[in-house]
């Protein structure tokens, strides 16, 4: 339904932003804008239309071309290229992890839908586990709580007590369920941290 809705708000309103690689994506939004425009042509053609219908449309039509190639001729030349990119939401959720140079850029792979960039979940929860004590010294400025609801539980690395009480668990006692912020609280008494 989400889908549907960008596309329907994109064919009546052609926001610009709509063009981001996780809502239409720029070919797809270039494409759709042109479709459109010629969608217009063939209503007034399937309507009928006289004299003054064709001259609205081509009027119309004219000055939205002529506004958008203008538009693309004033913008900084590395912009142009997102009206005509490929990329999917994948790949852009990805990219933050890939080209991340430093932990506060790959972090934002985390606030992506998981399903983005599940190709990558084994890479994302190695650098997770890799540096999450590191975190806990340092405090990032982004490592805050709404940032750990967003990372998996089975990324938090787990120490004795914890590994204990998910064996307990997987054999049926104890009680059910964590969340990351317990991990969290559990981690921070760890002995190598302390």
């Amino acid at each position: 339904m989400l889908r549907l809705g960008v596309k329907t708000i994109t064919d009546f309103t052609g926001v610009i932003q709509l063009r981001n690689s996780p809502d239409l994506g720029g070919l797809y939004w270039t494409v759709n804008m042109f479709l459109a425009l010629l969608t217009s042509f063939v209503c007034v053609w399937f309507g009928g239309g006289g004299r003054e219908e064709w001259a609205l449309v081509l009027a119309a039509s004219g000055a939205w071309l002529l506004v958008f190639v203008l538009f693309l001729l004033l913008m900084k030349k590395g912009c142009r290229r997102t009206f005509f990119s490929t990329q999917t939401g994948c790949d852009w959720a990805m990219d933050f992890f890939r080209k991340g140079k430093d932990d506060e850029a790959k972090q934002n792979v985390l606030g992506c839908n998981k399903m983005m960039w599940r190709a990558i979940r084994g890479e994302v929860k190695e650098w997770v586990l890799g540096n999450w004590y590191r975190w806990i010294e340092e405090k990032p400025s982004w490592f805050t709580e709404a940032w750990l609801s967003e990372v998996p539980a089975d990324f938090i690395p787990l120490d004795e007590n914890q590994i204990k009480l998910n064996e307990i668990r997987r054999r049926g006692g104890g009680r059910r369920g964590s969340s990351p912020a317990d991990a969290l609280t559990q981690v921070k008494i760890h002995p190598s941290v302390s």
